[in-house]
């Protein structure tokens, strides 16, 4: 916020408004990228994925990304189209899940056991972390990150540096899979009962479900 001081001594102020966002999804049954609508979690755009199953999907500040845990690829996405407009080989077994903050992007594998931050241009590791059991997906918002581990049945917020849990809480649902948001609105996802789910961000308590559209919605992230 500011203020300018103009001739006949008034003050006006102008206030910053915050970025909305956008919000995406994938489904692994059905080979489709999805953007949501952020209020409703309704469908408001479909692409197929070029990727063989997509598992995560999620952004930072205006970019997106995408990964597949068949060809173990993380990828690009071009935000209006969805389609790929880089990809690069994960480096690791099975990448699950894909997501960060406004400006730090991170990624999960169910393999190896592993969260791990990456360099947003060239999509390589940076740095690397034990998870505490099968990660099935990572995101976040504007300066948090939060993962999802479907074994333990578990949502947790994890510090950006470390990548150590601050915070735990069950998953709403019984096959927890992708976690992350927009600037301030976090979300998930749930294989069994195919539900949307937004979280409350400090109690990752839900606050609004929505059944998804189709079988197994297993990513969920946006932009900044």
């Amino acid at each position: 916020m500011g203020w300018i001081r103009i001739a006949n001594n008034l003050r006006y102020y102008v206030y910053a408004v915050p970025s909305v966002g956008r919000l995406y999804s994938c489904d692994n049954d059905r080979r489709e990228n999805y953007e949501l609508d952020p209020d409703t979690l309704l469908v408001i755009n479909t692409v197929l994925s070029v990727s063989n199953q997509p598992t995560g999907i999620g952004g930072i500040s205006a970019r997106l990304y995408g990964c597949d845990n068949t060809i173990n690829d993380n990828y690009e996405l071009d935000l209006d189209t969805l389609l790929v407009i880089n990809t690069v080989d994960s480096m690791h077994i099975t990448p699950t899940g894909i997501g960060g903050t406004s400006s730090r992007l991170y990624h999960c594998d169910n393999f190896t056991e592993k969260n791990y931050e990456l360099d947003p241009d060239s999509l390589l590791a940076i740095n690397a972390v034990d998870a505490v059991s099968l990660c099935t997906g990572i995101g976040g918002i504007n300066a948090r990150v939060y993962s999802s581990d479907y074994n333990l049945g578990k949502n947790y917020e994890l510090d950006p540096d470390s990548l150590l849990v601050i915070n735990s809480v069950d998953s709403p649902g019984e096959l927890g899979f992708g976690i992350g948001g927009t600037g301030t609105r976090l979300y998930h996802c749930e294989d069994i009962s195919n539900n949307y789910y937004e979280l409350d961000p400090d109690t990752l308590l839900v606050i609004n479900t929505v059944a998804g559209p189709y079988l197994k919605p297993w990513g969920i992230g946006g932009t900044k």
